[in-house]
């Protein structure tokens, strides 16, 4: 790939009361071998100085430029929708405030970029997330630095099963923001990405390690039933859209049920016949209320842990 010239790129990070790990991010885009790219920090609603030290870097004048939105505490899904907005540039990076960059990421993305910009089916181009520089999270069956053309539905088949680093163009982003419940702060992303792949959307995928992940102490299974719990209407919306995309009929018998426990415990029982698997949702109503009353009994349950 040749050296790249343009900004193409947004880096968009949405945070919350993680000052101490934004810092590790800021310093890696100021190592990037290519600095032409943006910044735009959302601090949703944080209380332990995050938007003053942001503010403190753009005062420096570092050689990228950097946006803060300061809003109320809504959650990363509606972070994101605002930041997207406003981006300027043709092509949007979203980066959590737990990781950071390789020091050549935006310079490899934003060539990749370029390389796709003609296309209309291609969304994107992703790089690998790893634990180090040589540790990736998953392990491609297609060669280090080379590319496959998939959409998110198709990534399994090459491996590509954990998170990845997206860059999305900006345009496709702001067509298909994250559709949030009022009540709640979160749905999860793949509802978004599987969404674009039913469009006949596909990203290049390359074999090559741009983030950086630190999964944080608090602990992936608790935060997990603790989003399900304050999120059961995401979470709903989230299997629904899996009865469109998982063929297999097993998936859809869990998926259907799922889907019922999650309206019932975000006491929208009236959201079943959006199923969409219909006949399912009317044979599975019994098993999938007997689910929910289950969840609440878990949830509880890991409460007092």
């Amino acid at each position: 790939m040749a050296a790249p010239q343009q900004k193409l790129i947004t880096v968009v990070t949405a945070t919350f009361n993680r000052a101490h790990l934004l810092v590790d991010l800021y310093d890696s885009l100021c190592r990037q071998t290519h600095l032409l790219f943006d910044w735009i920090v959302v601090d949703d609603g944080s209380t332990d100085g995050t938007s003053d030290m942001v503010k403190q870097w753009i005062r420096k004048q570092p050689p990228f430029h950097i946006q803060l939105i300061q809003k109320e505490n809504g959650g990363k899904n509606r972070a994101i929708n605002d930041a997207v907005k406003i981006v300027s540039t043709r092509y949007t990076m979203i980066v959590d405030s737990d990781d950071y960059l390789t020091d050549d990421a935006i310079a490899f993305l934003t060539d990749a970029a370029q390389e796709v910009e003609e296309s209309e089916e291609i969304a994107g181009v992703a790089g690998l997330r790893g634990h180090d520089l040589s540790t990736p999270l998953d392990n491609p069956s297609f060669p280090k630095d080379t590319f496959v053309v998939a959409s998110n539905l198709e990534r399994k088949q090459y491996q590509l099963e954990q998170d990845a680093c997206e860059v999305y163009k900006t345009a496709v982003l702001a067509s298909h923001p994250f559709q949030v419940w009022s009540t709640e702060t979160f749905v999860p992303e793949q509802v978004v990405w599987n969404q674009l792949a039913l469009e006949g959307y596909r990203l290049r995928w390359y074999n090559r390690i741009t983030v950086i992940v630190r999964y944080q102490a608090s602990g992936m299974t608790n935060a997990s039933w603790e989003l399900l719990k304050n999120n059961p209407m995401g979470y709903a919306m989230m299997f629904n859209h899996l009865l469109r995309t998982d063929p297999s009929f097993c998936s859809k018998i869990n998926n259907t049920l799922q889907f019922i426990s999650c309206c019932f415990l975000g006491n929208h029982p009236s959201y079943i016949f959006n199923c969409n698997q219909r006949l399912l949702g009317i044979l599975l109503l019994i098993p999938g209320w007997a689910l929910s009353i289950r969840r609440r009994v878990q949830f509880h349950s890991f409460r007092e842990r």
